[in-house]
């Protein structure tokens, strides 16, 4: 379930809110790809 504004804009299974492509998936994909990147640190 998905709520802006205090209105639910979406609702459903985790699958069928990701292959609607709506506010769910951006979301989820915006969190989720911030983990698969690596930070690389140099030695000092």
């Amino acid at each position: 379930m998905v709520i802006e504004a205090g209105r639910i804009v979406e609702q459903g299974t985790h699958e069928k809110l990701l292959a609607a492509q709506g506010r769910y998936s951006e979301l989820y994909l915006t969190q989720f790809s911030q983990t698969n990147k690596t930070v690389d640190f140099e030695a000092s």
